[in-house]
């Protein structure tokens, strides 16, 4: 059985991009905390989920949905994968051959809170992860891939 999957509209763009805005005000929210992270897809942003995180400094109203959109984001901006919008109404990554989806933030997300995988650095942990299993997976192109082994780099991956 296949899903079906359609080019991300600029409103869908736009919530990803709230999603950002919303972890943004939400930092701003406490005292004394560093700069506030942009939420734009930088790398940054994982370590600033992370600390949100390990601190149990919670997330904006849309909890879980809105982190996986920032988290999301930083695949998305960081290794070129294109967001796409399931039929399900849920916005997958994309970059699959023929435009197939091979990643949903969400379910990832909640995969590591029911499992309770490591419990410190999971954003960082989840991306190593993710990555890892893309770059063996033989559904993307080599533009995709080459992408991917640089996001890897950068995160500090073999």
């Amino acid at each position: 059985m296949g899903f079906e999957f359609a080019d991300a509209t600029a409103g869908d763009l736009a919530e990803v991009a709230a999603a950002g805005a919303a972890f943004r005000r939400h930092w701003e929210s406490f005292q004394n905390m560093q700069p506030t992270p942009a939420f734009d897809g930088g790398l940054e942003d994982i370590t600033a989920l992370d600390f949100l995180d390990y601190e149990q400094l919670g997330t904006p109203d849309g909890g879980l949905r809105l982190a996986a959109l920032a988290w999301g984001n930083v695949l998305a901006v960081q290794a070129g994968l294109p967001w796409v919008r399931a039929v399900s109404g849920d916005l997958w990554l994309g970059g699959g051959q023929g435009g197939q989806a091979v990643l949903w933030p969400y379910a990832r997300l909640v995969e590591y809170k029911v499992r309770k995988w490591p419990h410190d650095d999971h954003y960082l942990w989840l991306t190593h992860r993710v990555v890892e299993e893309l770059i063996e997976s033989d559904t993307l192109c080599f533009e995709l891939e080459e992408r991917l082994r640089g996001l890897q780099a950068a995160l500090g991956g073999s």
